[in-house]
């Protein structure tokens, strides 16, 4: 009796050890995505980004966009474009940003283009 609960005590230590130990597969990633246009008030914006439940498209008239999603694990593929309709005289050259943040850490910028972004999360 005596031996059985030694060894159900060293168990439960091993499997409350072993819970508090992160491995680089548990890391959580959050991943910002900012976007901007200065064109008319009238033109539609649309941006598209990859999220842990696949690639949502959010339309907009406002010149800047900024969402965050997440939490997503190492080796996600995160991606950001804009479409707007090229009938329009722009007023600035559009700008699109990924960001990412590791377990609740500062967000730093991975990846920015014009009029897409995209950047694969390996750190």
């Amino acid at each position: 009796m005596k031996k059985t609960l030694i060894f159900a005590l060293i168990a439960v230590a091993a499997v409350i050890s072993s819970c508090n130990k992160k491995t680089e597969n548990e890391d959580e990633y959050y991943i910002r995505y900012e976007g901007s246009v200065s064109t008319l008030p009238i033109v539609e914006r649309s941006y598209t980004v990859a999220t842990e439940g696949g690639k949502q498209t959010f339309k907009t008239r406002e010149n800047s966009f900024t969402r965050t999603f997440g939490p997503v694990g190492k080796g996600f593929d995160a991606s950001i474009s804009i479409s707007y309709s090229d009938d329009v005289v722009n007023l600035k050259t559009p700008s699109v940003h990924i960001e990412v943040s590791k377990n609740n850490g500062p967000f730093a910028l991975k990846a920015s283009g014009s009029k897409e972004a995209s950047y694969q999360i390996d750190f």
